[in-house]
């Protein structure tokens, strides 16, 4: 049976400013499972995202493969979750796309001919191999994005967090991304207000609204229960099979 990789008991936590973001989380996660994190606006998804490799730290209690986020686990930890920001320019500030995607290797002390090996596969995975000498921040958003995949990828995580990963795609790099999540040998955790691309490669989904676990399930009675999800501000996915 599939060991619990990430375990989150009695979350809470405030923004400075006193707003509620989590109240109360508990959630397992099983290793190799893809799990999506849905609701409204200031539901608390990315909250909850930035409390696993601990860029934010709130009360109670989040475990990542056996190991309390705390300060002296977090190294081990952020090697092991692969964090993507739903901004991509929160993400790339090295001078090229090539030195962005090599930061993290480089960083974990790989040797020179694995850095270049590990960056050319992250970036050959996302379709931007092409643009590897090229300024990040030249790029279109999608671009950024795709390379933004690439640099949490190149770090070969056990775990991958994605905050919105298909925001201002185009339909054909929105399809091959969905491709890659389906096939990577990873554990996923997907936040996102694309129910399409949840109900194609999650297999149990968690409803979260104003910072409350209201639901979690089978993606497929999850996402077909239309007075569900309209109570938290969601519709049924276009792509809801009609038997379902």
């Amino acid at each position: 049976m599939p060991k619990k990789i990430i375990e989150i008991n009695n979350l809470d936590y405030s923004y400075p400013d006193g707003t509620k973001a989590l109240s109360g989380i508990n959630l397992d996660v099983l290793e190799g499972e893809s799990i999506g994190i849905i609701g409204p606006n200031g539901a608390g998804k990315t909250s909850l995202l930035l409390h696993l490799n601990g860029i934010l730290d709130g009360k109670g209690s989040v475990k990542v493969c056996g190991l309390q986020v705390e300060d002296k686990n977090l190294p081990f930890i952020r090697g092991k979750v692969g964090l993507v920001f739903q901004d991509p320019d929160s993400q790339l500030f090295m001078p090229t796309v090539f030195d962005d995607v090599a930061f993290g290797p480089m960083n974990m002390d790989m040797p020179k001919n694995k850095v270049l090996s590990a960056v050319e596969k992250a970036l050959g995975e996302v379709d931007m191999l092409k643009a590897k000498e090229k300024i990040a921040h030249h790029l279109s958003f999608g671009e950024k994005k795709r390379v933004s995949i690439a640099t949490v990828l190149s770090m070969n995580p056990e775990i991958l967090a994605l905050d919105e990963p298909t925001s201002n795609l185009d339909p054909k790099h929105r399809k091959n991304l969905i491709e890659f999540i389906k096939k990577a040998k990873l554990t996923k955790i997907i936040a996102t207000h694309d129910l399409d691309l949840v109900l194609k490669v999650c297999s149990r989904v968690v409803i979260l609204d104003k910072g409350n676990l209201v639901a979690q399930g089978a993606s497929c009675d999850i996402l077909s229960n239309k007075t569900l999800l309209e109570a938290h501000e969601l519709e049924l996915p276009l792509s809801l099979p009609e038997n379902l």
